[in-house]
């Protein structure tokens, strides 16, 4: 008999061990996980915030930690055995984690205090409602030495691409590169009051996607514009070619002096990528802290600042205080309400990157 119950001890102290271990582990967690993308705009600005914020953190509330992945490839796999508290991530990937119910709707642990334009937020992302937080929008910039543009900036798309063309004509060499394509096509088309598919069975019936093509097409075919993979900022920076649009996140940082950084020469409203926070936390201390990081970032300034330091039109409409060039820029889109967001499940998203890859192909036979 005695011999029954000491085994039945061991089994159930057996049984106890997992549990015990997992409650350990539980109780001693001592951070908020943020996960990042190395490179993402956002993040050295960010890292700089979190820095302040965990300084003057006391109470039962738990600090943050950054963990970067070297790609999207690899954070995607991450995410098969663990989960960050926060991920630092576009609008479209927040909706596809939401998809797959991997977000967390942060209205319970903002009771009583919430972030300002909390009710705005849930009213414009309502497909996630406050489980993403947004820090401001990626838009496409023209970034030019001082004077290549002449006396005045081209008034849209069609005068710059024919500037491109004219440019290579006379001189052999190009005027122009663009970061991204497939985002130059879509702000064409959207500016003609076209939709862009990124599919050349569905934009080709379009005369818009013709007439952009042909624009484009002429250009390279002069050899005033150049298809390559290679940031457009380091290309007039280093003098390689008069200017480039390119993303607005690249000219964070970037050398103003002797340069111009203007909006894209488009009529109509300009394209926009919404970066942003979305939070993965579980319930609990986890999803508390989190919201309460999300709250302290929201107040005072600080999420516009972080867009404006990071090249990114705020999602909040305050000014941060010692404008820079690309600032300026930004804080004058913003004031326009010039930014389209696309919804994420819109084909552009769907087929950009093989688009990009086969428009650029095609461009290069024009060289």
């Amino acid at each position: 008999m005695k011999l029954r119950k000491t085994a039945a001890a061991v089994l159930l102290l057996c049984l106890c061990l997992p549990l015990m271990a997992c409650a350990a582990e539980k109780n001693s967690r001592d951070a908020v996980s943020l996960w990042y993308v190395e490179g993402e705009a956002a993040a050295p600005a960010l890292a700089a915030l979190i820095g302040e914020y965990n300084a003057g953190l006391d109470g039962e509330l738990l600090p943050l930690s950054l963990r970067a992945f070297p790609d999207e490839e690899s954070l995607a796999a991450a995410f098969d055995t663990a989960r960050p508290d926060l991920l630092l991530c576009a609008h479209p990937r927040a909706m596809a984690l939401y998809d797959r119910g991997l977000t967390r709707d942060t209205a319970p642990a903002l009771a009583g205090n919430p972030p300002a334009f909390a009710a705005w937020l849930t009213e414009r992302f309502s497909a996630v409602g406050r489980s993403f937080f947004p820090i401001g929008t990626e838009v496409q910039l023209l970034y030019a030495r001082s004077g290549s543009l002449g006396r005045e900036a081209p008034e849209d798309l069609e005068a710059l691409l024919s500037r491109a063309g004219a440019y290579g004509l006379e001189n052999r060499a190009p005027f122009l590169t663009a970061d991204s394509f497939a985002a130059l096509f879509y702000q064409s088309l959207l500016s003609q009051g076209s939709e862009f598919h990124g599919l050349e069975s569905l934009d080709i019936r379009d005369e818009n996607y013709k007439r952009s093509y042909n624009l484009i097409a002429a250009a390279a075919y002069n050899e005033g514009l150049e298809a390559l993979n290679y940031p457009g900022a380091a290309l007039v920076q280093g003098g390689y070619l008069p200017c480039a649009l390119t993303p607005s996140s690249a000219l964070a940082g970037a050398e103003t002096k002797g340069f111009e950084i203007l909006p894209l020469p488009v009529s109509g409203r300009r394209l926009g990528e919404t970066l942003g926070l979305a939070v993965t936390a579980p319930e609990g201390r986890g999803l508390r802290s989190a919201a309460a990081f999300l709250g302290w970032l929201m107040e005072s300034g600080r999420a516009s600042k972080l867009a404006y330091d990071s090249g990114l039109v705020p999602a909040a409409g305050e000014r941060a205080e010692g404008d820079t060039p690309l600032a300026v820029v930004l804080a004058a889109l913003w004031d326009a309400g010039a930014l389209h967001l696309p919804d994420p499940d819109c084909d552009y998203y769907v087929n950009r990157v093989a688009f990009e890859a086969s428009f650029r192909a095609a461009l290069k036979r024009f060289y």
